[in-house]
């Protein structure tokens, strides 16, 4: 019997040294699913639904897996098919639906186990690095599909810029080169820019620290008045030129020239020596500004052009460019004739031809190449054009370092986190395939440090195409020393489901299943949907004052107290500094929250550790908590003048401070939810602190921090990702390339203006994996809803409605207290109903297929009982039998209807919308009606019944009223306000026989 079972075995095995045809396919079959894979390499030669022969996804050219060692080097499955003795390829049927596959080389050694179930396939492998430790794996490696076939590709966005997004067929199709409708920078190097200055410049740290400038006699001859505004002041000069003899310096400074000009010929290169953040960037508009200025008065009546890179379709900014060239354009209005230059070809006739006094490149370190030409020909051309007698100013960082150039393939995709999940799905014409990753969240804070087989591994996820077509790219970031071992998460290839089924069966394969109830009391929770999070600007007697005439419930946000100011002395987060007030006052304001039903939630964050001043707690702790990076050293942050080190989350010095914060903000000043910054908005990075249980630890750490804290009090972050939604209460971000909302930081793009609108539609992932586990609101700190613009958006995606204000703004009357009492009434009345709730529809439609301009067209979607339609365009829209007011919406739910209408019934409103909030009130021959715009005006609202008949009002202020309802439809006259002439809002109650 051993015997027969051992020839079993024996004729199962496939080693294949060498390919002998198709009959060495091998082949794995379950209901549902089939895959095949090519016995001699391993490689998957397609998964397809069992039904059909024609494979939804295949393997790519590295074959069924690919391996990055900590050296740079790659190595692929296909290379262990190589017959030299050194490498070997095993494959061994296990059943009708499983098999393993062996493989062996001098670098790696991989086994991998697949399997059909539930049709599905499953994917996983144990890895073995010999040579070097392995920092990168991919099971399987990039996948293939046919983008002609292809119907909707859900991909996951960065959990900071979007929640998702669905690509059209056109996204995986060749771009046209003559008329890109987008560009990217590429890597060149240095060569381009040596060619010009024949010396290397000094290429200091990336976050080297602002030093004092100083203006030189050359330079105060052409700065004139604003040379005594530049002198003195503090910029980063990371990038200053390497000494010439051709180089004049105009502004200094110890790290070298800020502003020089290099004569070259009869005319001048001029350059700013680093990075221009948002600090530099008025100082650097008004330098070059005065020296466009003085070049423009010099120039001849013949040369007398200023031309502006402004490519169509191109970055507002580039890389290091805080300054966009539209905002050049304007600010070099009046200066002399100032012309845009458009495209590439425009760019080789102005360097060719004489008019342009100068031209000013304000894409930082990107520069686009000319035609047909590499970045070398390009200098050699702006360097011929300087000989002539012309100017090229450059405007930050590392001239001609990248090579702007257009779109021909687009790929979208980052890290994980913090890509929102580990998921893709597409819809093809011959069915549907989900890919995503199988590893439960561990159900114990820090356990995974005994246990390294449960420790979460971050990664990489992508999408687009090439010259050999579509694909998509997943890969996981483990760091495992070589003569380690070390077992991969499983990759799953779910077929013929739709993406919200695979969305669900992701959620409670990896565990992510925990909703709001599950996070907080009953009382609190009922109040947190209520509220509206409103950040409350100001002192601590300011706050006091202002929250005695807020809305009740609403949940206050605050960072004016930290004790070193913003972003300074983390992690230690109290006493409160002087100017904001005292630990008691701070008490104080915590409880008259609770004495008024308010809500109370200030800032912290606990993910770094800051510098200049270093906190009592870094000073007593000394550097031993930094997290080293795989160089040994320490991790350096700054986000604007503020700077510090990254930390080891697993560190007992960081895991002490984060508990002594959590305590005193649920003893000492008790909060009701505790907003912990950055937690949802980190990326993954390597650690190789001894305190770290594993190199790919880091992000484990943040995990358990914020499951053990979530336990002691309800937490809120920044942004967002799958895995913190399991124990987060509030999720804000997730909208920064997505919703234009006023006041965005110079680094924002929106993806409209990167990818062209007509090949992408809004796609809710994250809403359909978090919607009913948290509370989702735009950025806590710089995105709130301002405007009509951004409160269709915020009503479209399901979020909570935010605001921004300082607290002696906020007294009864004022422009932003009748605001903030208009979003308080959406809050209450829809928000509030579909907080918590699951996503059961959504529907993104695009105005025109060619649509590139800011119309982003109509949302429809259901959060729980609540629909909504939002208008994400300037012009009126019909959807559904209502008239839309340009950035209007209509919701509907139990008992509510909330709308901004150009017509309601049988009233227009051309001049002004319809703003309306109607809500039953309990004995059902009532609504409470509010409505938001100016008063002396006849307005209309829909009842959340079809009433008909005669009705009384009681109008805020006005003696009372009487109407005909008629279709649920009820007209008001709104008397005015000489005292109040802006929007207010006016309540109305409507009261009619049953």
């Amino acid at each position: 019997m051993r015997t027969m079972v051992a020839m079993a075995m024996i004729a199962t095995a496939i080693a294949a040294s060498r390919w002998d045809g198709p009959e060495r396919d091998l082949a794995l079959t379950a209901r549902g699913c089939s895959a095949r894979f090519d016995g001699r390499t391993g490689a998957l030669l397609g998964v397809s639904d069992a039904r059909s022969a024609i494979p939804l996804l295949r393997g790519g050219a590295s074959g069924l897996w690919q391996a990055r060692l900590r050296d740079g080097t790659v190595i692929r499955a296909r290379d262990c098919g190589a017959s030299d003795g050194a490498h070997s390829v095993q494959a061994i049927r296990m059943s009708a639906s499983s098999a393993r596959f062996r493989f062996k080389g001098p670098d790696v050694s991989v086994d991998v186990q697949a399997a059909i179930r539930n049709a599905s396939l499953d994917l996983s492998a144990t890895v073995r690095p010999i040579r070097a430790d392995l920092v990168g794996f991919e099971i399987p490696a990039r996948l293939t599909f046919d983008a002609r076939r292809v119907r909707r590709f859900v991909s996951p966005s960065d959990g900071n810029l979007s929640v998702g997004v669905a690509f059209e067929r056109g996204f995986f199709m060749p771009q046209s080169a003559e008329s890109p409708s987008s560009w990217e920078p590429r890597v060149v190097g240095p060569s381009a820019y040596l060619r010009i200055y024949g010396v290397p410049l000094d290429q200091r740290a990336d976050l080297d620290p602002p030093v004092p400038l100083n203006v030189t006699d050359a330079g105060r001859q052409w700065l004139g008045d604003a040379a005594n505004r530049i002198d003195g002041s503090r910029a980063v000069v990371n990038r200053p030129p390497g000494q010439s003899s051709a180089l004049i310096t105009l502004v200094g400074s110890p790290n070298g020239a800020w502003l020089s000009a290099l004569g070259l010929g009869r005319g001048k290169v001029w350059r700013i020596g680093g990075g221009t953040g948002p600090t530099e960037a008025p100082l650097v508009k008004e330098a070059l500004t005065q020296v466009i200025r003085r070049l423009a008065g010099q120039a001849d009546g013949q040369h007398r052009r200023i031309g502006v890179l402004s490519l169509d379709r191109g970055p507002e900014h580039g890389g290091w460019s805080a300054v966009g060239n539209g905002e050049w354009l304007r600010s070099l209005a009046g200066v002399g004739e100032v012309t845009p230059i458009r495209s590439r070809a425009e760019m080789a006739d102005a360097l060719r031809s004489g008019p342009f006094a100068a031209i000013l490149n304000p894409y930082g370190e990107w520069c686009p190449t000319l035609p047909d030409a590499t970045m070398n020909a390009t200098a050699d051309a702006i360097a011929a054009y300087v000989r002539n007698g012309g100017n090229w100013l450059e405007t930050g960082g590392y001239p001609l370092f990248y090579a702007l150039e257009p779109v021909r393939h687009y790929r979208y995709g980052g890290r994980y986190p913090a890509m929102f999940a580990d998921f893709m799905h597409l819809d093809s014409d011959t069915g549907s395939a989900s890919v995503y990753r199988v590893q439960p969240l561990n159900p114990t804070p820090w356990s995974a440090a005994s246990d390294p087989s449960r420790m979460f591994v971050p990664g990489e996820i992508g999408c687009g195409s090439d010259e050999a077509g579509a694909y998509l790219d997943r890969s996981y970031a483990p760091l495992v020393a070589a003569g380690g071992q070390w077992q991969t998460p499983i990759t799953r290839i779910a077929i013929g489901r739709t993406a919200e089924r695979s969305i669900e069966e992701y959620c409670a394969a990896n565990g992510i299943v925990r909703k709001p109830a599950d996070k907080m009391k009953p009382a609190l929770l009922d109040r947190l949907r209520r509220s509206v999070l409103l950040y409350c600007g100001g002192s601590a007697a300011s706050v006091l004052s202002a929250i005695e005439t807020l809305p009740r419930p609403i949940l206050i946000h605050s960072a004016d107290y930290l004790r070193g100011g913003f972003d300074k002395e983390y992690p230690d987060h109290l006493p409160p500094r002087e100017a904001f007030g005292t630990l008691d006052d701070l008490k104080r304001i915590g409880a008259r929250c609770r004495e008024l039903g308010l809500l109370w939630m200030p800032y912290t964050n606990p993910t770094w550790w800051c510098d200049n001043p270093r906190g009592p707690t870094f000073r007593q702790a000394g550097e031993g908590a930094l997290l080293r990076g795989l160089d040994g050293k320490p991790v350096y942050e700054r986000y604007g003048p503020n700077d510090g080190w990254t930390i080891t989350f697993w560190h007992p010095d960081v895991r002490r401070a984060n508990r002594e914060t959590v305590r005193q903000f649920t003893r000492d000043v008790p909060v009701d939810i505790l907003f912990q910054d950055q937690c949802g908005a980190r990326t993954w990075r390597y650690d190789t602190n001894a305190a770290s249980p594993s190199g790919h630890a880091y992000i484990e750490g943040l995990l358990s921090m914020i499951a053990e804290d979530s336990r002691d009090v309800p937490l809120s972050t920044e942004s967002g990702w799958d895995r913190v939604a399991q124990y987060e209460s509030q999720l804000c971000g997730m909208t920064w390339a997505l919703v234009p909302t006023e006041h965005a930081p110079e680094w924002r793009r929106l993806m409209r203006d990167t990818i062209p609108p007509h090949l992408w539609k809004v796609y809710p992932l994250a809403q359909r994996i978090a919607h009913d586990k948290a509370g989702m609101q735009h950025h806590d700190l710089g995105q709130f809803v301002t405007n009509d613009e951004a409160l269709a958006w915020t009503l479209a995606l399901g979020f909570g409605m935010s605001y921004r204000a300082h607290a002696d703004a906020l007294r009864p009357g004022t422009p932003a207290m009748e605001w903030l009492q208009w979003l308080d009434r959406l809050q209450k009345a829809v928000c509030a109903k579909y907080f918590g709730a699951g996503v059961r529809s959504f529907r993104h439609v695009r105005p025109d297929a060619e649509t590139s301009g800011r119309d982003d067209g109509i949302v429809e979607a259901q959060y729980g009982s609540v629909t909504v339609a939002a208008n994400l365009g300037p012009s009126p829209r019909s959807v559904r039998g209502h008239l839309l007011a340009p950035y209007g919406f209509m919701a509907a739910g139990p008992g509510v209807r909330a709308a901004r209408l150009n017509a309601v019934g049988t009233r227009r409103f051309d001049g002004s919308a319809c703003a309306f909030v109607a809500a039953m009130r309990p004995s059902g021959n009532a609504a409470d009606v509010w409505f938001y715009g100016p008063g002396g005006r006849t307005v209309a609202c829909e009842l959340p019944v079809t009433a008909n008949g005669a009705a009384a009002l009681q109008v805020e202020g006005a003696p009372p009223q009487h109407t005909v309802i008629r279709n649920g439809v009820c007209q008001v006259s709104v008397p005015s306000d000489p005292g109040r002439p802006g929007d207010r809002l006016i309540h109305v109650l409507v009261t009619w026989k049953r």
